[in-house]
């Protein structure tokens, strides 16, 4: 396992990222949430992403990078950095690129 492990590494920090952690924990510990989200006045959601299947890295899944203090998703208080996204506005987000996501 530890041979996977840095197979998975990203190669600037060393470190495993924490959503190829997440998708090895067993299936009973993914527990989907469904989250609607108004944009604020300035047209955002209140939440940053990273991933998609034309990274640098190949294929990843869209996950929230990061929650922008007093935003929409920070006021929800349900969205999490780290999270997974799988679908949003019906449109699965399995197989889609970052700027079309």
């Amino acid at each position: 396992e530890e041979e996977d492990d840095l197979e998975d590494e990203d190669p600037t920090t060393g470190k495993t990222p924490s959503w190829i952690k997440w998708m090895r924990l067993p299936e009973i510990c993914h527990v989907p949430k469904s989250v609607q989200l108004e944009r604020g006045q300035a047209g955002s959601l209140g939440f940053s992403i990273v991933g998609g299947c034309d990274g640098l890295h190949g294929k990843q899944p869209i996950l929230v990078k990061s929650i922008v203090p007093g935003g929409s998703a920070d006021r929800d208080g349900r969205l999490r950095c780290g999270d997974l996204i799988l679908s949003a506005n019906g449109h699965l987000m399995t197989s889609i690129s970052h700027t079309m996501s």
